[in-house]
């Protein structure tokens, strides 16, 4: 019989549970601790196995992204039960066991190890690597980055490179490779910030080569894989590319002049129902070009009629935006504190403006002088009938928009029949028009997890200060948007081996929640808490109370209730 305990001085505790007993059954499933126990050699004065820091800030980032100097708190908030330390190494955990966790997983084989962590995530999830898809992004970094530790060669250096979004800070290129199946990363590198693209396709086409064990896989990347080496590499080695072609290529404009002289054989290969009721489908078209690349590889062009909308209004909408742009520095130069002082000056603006808006071709600046005379008195002060007045002579500019009618009306007529249109090209002979474009309209999957990554996962920014961890870190990025993946791919092909159409997306913000045919990444973060009345001991623990909705991903997900329940109810 238990004794009674005063609850006067109890304490009530809640620990957030989450999505942690899904995540930690797919690592489990991939074997990470035993990976990590395998690669990663603690150091001489270690007190704590790497591998059980490391596990934690994978759980964190896979489950809710925590800095490292805050990962203390996130652990204090949780069941130790579900994490990835014994029971007792928690209290050990802190910063600095954390960044030595880094290092040493850094000086790890992490290329031997990553290979291995595919090859059992293929083999266990059945994952068909017959179409991949490769993309690079920018992890933009703030602050200052030096070498620490290690072989500071071996590292990928934080620097300054071509960036879209934010050109003011330094960056890292990240390289990722996921397959068609279900979008999950099967291999990524990691750059220095000035790398150029066009040299990575070699090795990491290698790579994919010795995770499928094979050379007929279908490798998939944007215009960035149209160089002859790249593509000449694969080809002689008996493997199969396909890129968009550049609009730089000659073989580009020669299409241009032959559709504008004749009608290709246009053929219909897949169509599809308008965002709206009223819109009218949006249908794909594709035909062979004439002739072959100048390497001579297959060319397939692909029509849309949306594309198509799209073309034409994009003309107008630059028009209309040069125009606004030159009226608004017509407004600049009416004021009195305008530096442009002369017509050079004003021209060169007026034509940065116009080609910042795109529409070089259509629309040329048309510049008007105007002379204001003024006077000013010849000498200070109180003027007067004897006062002498001095005539100053200043230029005013006015700037306007002239649209060149029949550059827009040929353009009109000779575009009209490019509109919609885009080139691939590839070294297969075998697959149909209608497989191309399909394939490439799965290469946006890459950009989703890229999104997953720097967005869901929350990788960037990054609070350290070397580059030795951040590249271990990155490896540990890669692994959480794998489980992300791999959990999204098991809830979809479950939901349709089920026939269920739908699922309400799990809650995650109060009264947001909805029917959602493709479950994602969001929804990790549905609220399970469990809560202990704590008097210097546990009292009583209170399991979580799952809904029907919970109990059903979890059937669909193969991971059993009672992995909400770690918690033993102890009573005194």
């Amino acid at each position: 019989m238990g004794r009674l305990v005063d609850l006067g001085e109890a304490s009530l505790e809640e620990r957030r549970i989450g999505a942690l007993p899904i995540v930690n059954a797919f690592m489990e499933r991939l074997g990470l601790r035993g990976l990590l126990d395998g690669y990663v050699v603690a150091g001489p004065r270690a007190s704590l196995a790497p591998s059980a820091p490391l596990l934690v800030l994978l759980q964190s980032l896979v489950v809710e992204r925590a800095p490292v100097y805050k990962i203390a708190e996130w652990v204090a908030g949780r069941p130790e039960a579900l994490l990835g330390p014994h029971p007792g190494e928690i209290a050990a955990l802190n910063d600095d066991r954390l960044g030595r966790a880094l290092d040493a997983l850094f000086c790890a084989d992490r290329a031997s190890m990553l290979t291995a962590l595919m090859t059992k995530a293929i083999e266990v999830f059945t994952i068909s690597l017959d179409e991949l898809h490769n993309d690079a992004t920018t992890l933009h970094m703030q602050g200052e980055y030096a070498s620490s530790v290690g072989d500071s060669s071996r590292a990928p250096r934080v620097r300054f490179g071509h960036a879209k979004e934010r050109p003011d800070l330094a960056q890292l290129i990240y390289l990722l490779t996921v397959s068609s199946d279900g979008y999950v990363p099967i291999t990524y590198r990691l750059a220095d910030g000035n790398t150029s693209e066009d040299p990575t396709h070699i090795p990491t086409w290698e790579s994919c080569c010795v995770l499928a064990g094979t050379t007929s896989f279908l490798y998939v990347r944007d215009a960035k894989l149209c160089n002859r080496s790249a593509m000449g590499h694969i080809d002689r080695n008996h493997g199969r590319f396909l890129c968009v072609m550049p609009a730089t290529r000659a073989e580009v404009g020669e299409f241009r002049r032959f559709i504008a002289a004749n009608t290709p054989a246009w053929t219909e290969v897949a169509r599809r129902k308008g965002k709206r009721k009223d819109d009218p489908d949006k249908v794909f078209y594709a035909t062979p070009a004439p002739s072959p690349s100048v390497e001579g590889y297959r060319i397939c062009w692909s029509r849309s009629t949306t594309k198509e909308l799209d073309d034409a209004a994009k003309r107008r909408r630059a028009i209309e935006a040069a125009r606004v742009a030159t009226e608004a520095l017509c407004e600049r130069l009416s004021g009195p504190r305008c530096r442009l002082k002369d017509e050079a000056s004003v021209k060169a603006a007026a034509t940065a403006a116009i080609d910042q808006a795109g529409a070089s071709r259509w629309v040329r600046a048309e510049i008007s002088t105007t002379t204001v005379v003024r006077h000013r008195q010849q000498r200070r002060g109180r003027p007067g009938p004897n006062t002498l007045y001095v005539r100053i002579e200043e230029q005013r500019y006015q700037v306007r928009a002239v649209v060149m009618d029949d550059v827009v009306r040929d353009d009109a007529c000779f575009d009209a029949c490019f509109d919609g249109c885009w080139p691939a090209m590839t070294s297969d002979k075998n697959l149909t028009e209608a497989e191309l474009l399909f394939a490439m309209k799965r290469q946006p999957g890459v950009e989703g997890r890229h999104h997953v990554l720097k967005s869901v996962v929350g990788f960037v920014p990054v609070y350290l200060k070397s580059n030795e961890r951040i590249d271990a870190f990155a490896f540990l990025g890669y692994v959480a948007v794998l489980v992300h993946a791999l959990i999204e791919r098991e809830l979809r092909n479950a939901m349709r081996d089920a026939t269920i159409a739908a699922l309400p997306s799990l809650p995650r913000e109060p009264g947001l929640q909805g029917a959602d045919r493709s479950p994602g990444d969001r929804d990790l973060r549905a609220p399970v808490r469990s809560r202990a009345w704590v008097a210097g001991e546990v009292v009583a623990s209170f399991h979580p109370t799952l809904s029907k909705l919970h109990r059903q991903v979890l059937d669909l997900l193969n991971v059993p209730a009672t992995a909400y329940q770690a918690e033993t109810v102890t009573t005194l």
